[in-house]
């Protein structure tokens, strides 16, 4: 049986002028370092975790047999949480295992094809996530910035552009802020009430 692809993750342009200018719409050109990272997305994160008893509830939600928490534990648990210390190491471990995720989650596209795919995290604060290559072509390496990127991906072949218009749409859902901010909480909820209490 197959499954349906989600909404969100659609692809329905097919003339190649509209699928370069959809591209072209959603990602960002950005210059970090003398190399051009011409396909990048804004994955920057504003605000800590949300409160002690949502990530509480997070953490039971994915822990089905874990649901009953002493109220003792839950004490313990939540000082911890009020804690500075906690709080910084909490938000270091999410934003890695974010990263993490986003380096083992795009090998492959939606509906199963293998593709070649290299991501960074540039910028300051490492804000910008930027697929840097793409089934064999290297984008840092070239000047890519606004309309020459467009017409490199016009002169590419129709189906890697298919291909990479899918790995676009993924990522444009992938990094909306509620997104982002879902796996930001679950991974805190993990770090608190799983791997470190």
């Amino acid at each position: 049986m197959k499954i349906k692809k989600p909404e969100y993750y659609a692809t329905p342009l097919k003339r190649k002028d509209h699928i370069v200018g959809f591209i072209g719409h959603h990602t960002t050109a950005r210059s970090y370092d003398y190399q051009n990272h011409p396909f990048c997305f804004n994955v920057k994160l504003r605000g800590g975790a949300n409160d002690f008893d949502t990530l509480l509830q997070i953490y039971r939600d994915d822990q089905a047999d874990m649901k009953l928490i002493s109220n003792e534990e839950k004490i313990r648990k939540q000082e911890l949480w009020r804690s500075q210390d906690t709080q910084n190491s909490m938000w270091e471990y999410a934003i890695e295992c974010m990263r993490s995720d986003v380096d083992h989650s795009y090998m492959y596209l939606w509906d199963g094809p293998k593709v070649n795919v290299q991501i960074s995290f540039e910028g300051r604060s490492g804000g910008w996530l930027s697929i840097n290559e793409f089934d064999g072509v290297n984008f840092n390496r070239r000047d890519y910035h606004n309309s020459v990127r467009e017409m490199f991906l016009m002169d590419q072949d129709y189906q890697w552009l298919r291909r990479f218009y899918q790995l676009v749409v993924m990522l444009i859902h992938d990094t909306k802020k509620e997104n982002l901010k879902s796996g930001f909480d679950y991974h805190c909820a993990q770090y608190l009430f799983g791997s470190f209490c």
